[in-house]
């Protein structure tokens, strides 16, 4: 499947590169836009959670609207708003609408962002938010009415065998989300981790020191300032990402730079 919405620090380009899941139930604990279940659940049973309302408000949205409601989402003109009352849209589509009026967000717009302006280099209607989007989209729905999602803490998710993708705000550079790195303990996070049945997937970014984390490869995402202006100061154009988990890596990977 493809992603639903774009997210900040989502994994669906790069999870190809993480372990193949192996249990019949995939759990994210910070499930933002969900990129390794999309992409590697294949009709296993995926329970989502995450402490942001806009995010399970979005997949339980998903999860329960019918495809001719999804094809039938109107465009959102340039200098107008989701809010405005000719559009006539509910709380949820609003926010599932909103996180397609941008890109790599951390929080669904109201508004269309400069890619939809006339004069915009990139027109934003016609890869952002498009029937040819939303009629994609449509025909994926089938495949998550099984899925699940929920608004709590990971410290509050039954224990259970399952494959956990554990993708948090990353320790150093996780400020952007509005429940940022600075809500995060840690220390109780990797006990939390080490202690869950199955296997279990934690990722994470450069200079983490919370588990004993491996290199995975450079993979092109979308930074902040000040970690874009170091990784050009070093001659870098993709971030290195890395891992923890109990799960051999495959042999065949290699550190790499996704180009």
């Amino acid at each position: 499947m493809n992603p639903f919405f774009s997210y900040f620090g989502a994994k669906w380009r790069n999870c190809l590169y993480y372990p193949d899941p192996q249990f019949d139930t995939i759990i994210e604990p910070f499930a933002g836009a969900a990129g390794y279940s999309v992409r590697r659940a294949n009709g296993r049973a995926v329970h989502l959670y995450d402490k942001s309302e806009h995010i399970i408000m979005t997949w339980n949205y998903l999860i329960g609207a019918s495809e001719k409601e999804i094809r039938n989402l109107p465009d959102i003109e340039y200098g107008t708003s989701t809010d405005d009352e000719k559009y006539q849209l509910t709380q949820e589509q609003k926010c599932f609408i909103g996180w397609h009026l941008n890109t790599g967000v951390v929080r669904p717009y109201k508004k269309p962002s400069k890619w939809y302006a006339p004069d915009s280099l990139h027109d934003g209607s016609k890869i952002l938010w498009s029937q040819h989007r939303r009629d994609r989209l449509a025909a994926q729905l089938r495949y998550i009415r099984h899925w699940s999602a929920t608004c709590c803490s990971y410290e509050d998710i039954p224990n259970q065998e399952a494959t956990w993708f554990v993708d948090p705000p990353y320790q150093v550079h996780g400020k952007h989300y509005q429940h940022s790195n600075k809500y995060i303990d840690f220390e109780h996070l990797a006990s939390w981790c080490k202690s869950r049945k199955g296997q279990y997937i934690v990722c994470e970014g450069v200079e983490a020191t919370w588990l004993p984390f491996k290199p995975l490869g450079r993979f092109k995402t979308k930074s902040d300032s000040k970690k874009t202006k170091q990784m050009e100061e070093h001659g870098q154009h993709a971030e290195m990402e890395y891992i923890y988990t109990n799960t051999p890596l495959p042999t065949q990977l290699k550190l790499f730079e996704e180009v």
